[in-house]
């Protein structure tokens, strides 16, 4: 952890939020600047909800587990061969702000349904979320898990602040480690090259927004990526 971080944390142990944000702002990459500006400006404005303590908290601890990110190669990292003896685990994700997510959802499991019946790859997304279960708990559980992580991009994706404290952290750490995949797949026209996900080689191929549940083209590309990489 930097020194510039230390102090952050320390400022808010003493809730001085704005000398957090004078020490933090020193080690925000520019594939972060959006995050952070959106929390400046919650604190400048006065609208952060009870939780913006531990918001800013997760915000420093993402920076210093993505310290190590900046040797990364442009494209998706080969993950660690963990599916050799075992299914592909596929983690979707995507923001339930997301208008059509379900059927979004629906239209991708549907064109990896032959892989998942024969049991190469086991996908995984908030919409299997079932009730009874601790919803937080078992969305980390499934990132800790997964082999891929498919980020379904728009803007309602990069300002969602649940992606943001749990699929950003977890996806970047563990990509950082070797243990995970990348796979940026451009859902709606947005900002993604100067977010978290910039350089990294996203789907479609045209780099067109998909637009539609409906677009078979774009979850085809997906389906052979994920069989490229279980044929690897």
């Amino acid at each position: 952890m930097s020194t510039a971080i230390k102090n952050a944390l320390n400022c808010l142990d003493q809730a001085d939020i704005s000398g957090y944000f004078q020490y933090i702002k020193e080690e925000v990459p520019e594939q972060h600047l959006t995050q952070f500006n959106a929390l400046r400006m919650k604190f400048i404005s006065d609208r952060y909800s009870s939780d913006f303590v531990q918001q800013l908290r997760t915000f420093a601890d993402m920076l210093t587990q993505t310290a190590s990110l900046g040797a990364a190669p442009a494209s998706a990292q080969s993950a660690n061969r963990a599916w050799t003896n075992r299914p592909l685990r596929v983690f979707i994700s995507f923001s339930q702000k997301e208008p059509r997510y379900g059927e979004y959802d629906k239209a991708i499991k549907n064109h990896l349904g032959t892989l998942i019946r024969g049991n190469q790859i086991q996908v995984w997304s908030r919409a299997d979320l079932s009730a009874g279960v601790l919803y937080f708990q078992k969305i980390r559980q499934e990132l800790e898990d997964a082999d891929v992580f498919v980020a379904l991009m728009s803007s309602e994706y990069f300002n969602d602040e649940q992606v943001q404290q749990l699929d950003e952290v977890i996806a970047l750490r563990r990509q950082a480690e070797g243990n995970l995949i990348l796979v940026p797949v451009i859902l709606r026209s947005c900002g993604w090259e100067y977010t978290w996900l910039q350089g990294l080689t996203p789907l479609p191929g045209d780099k067109k927004p998909i637009k539609s549940p409906e677009n078979d083209e774009a979850w085809t590309e997906l389906e052979a990526l994920l069989r490229a990489i279980l044929n690897d």
